[in-house]
């Protein structure tokens, strides 16, 4: 069963993924959800197991720039109620 997620990501990144996923032919839905699924069993289950060819060419493409809860809802409510 699918369920809608909300997620935050900058314009750029959205694009560049939106473009690859095209190129793909699948949905970004569906990119994000190998990639989810990846993480899930590596980290819930310790497995070994084997990459799907879109996890390996994802895997290490993005950069996250860690930042604190603070930081990023200061961040988000400045941009909400100041334009930038």
């Amino acid at each position: 069963m699918s369920k809608k997620l909300t997620l935050s990501i900058d314009e750029t990144t959205i694009e560049k993924a939106k473009r690859y996923a095209k190129k793909k032919k699948k949905s970004l839905s569906k990119l994000v959800q190998e990639y989810l699924q990846y993480v899930a069993e590596r980290e819930n289950d310790n497995l070994e197991s084997e990459l799907t060819p879109t996890v390996k060419k994802l895997l290490g493409s993005v950069r996250i720039k860690e930042e604190s809860i603070e930081e990023a809802r200061f961040k988000y409510l400045k941009e909400k109620y100041l334009g930038g």
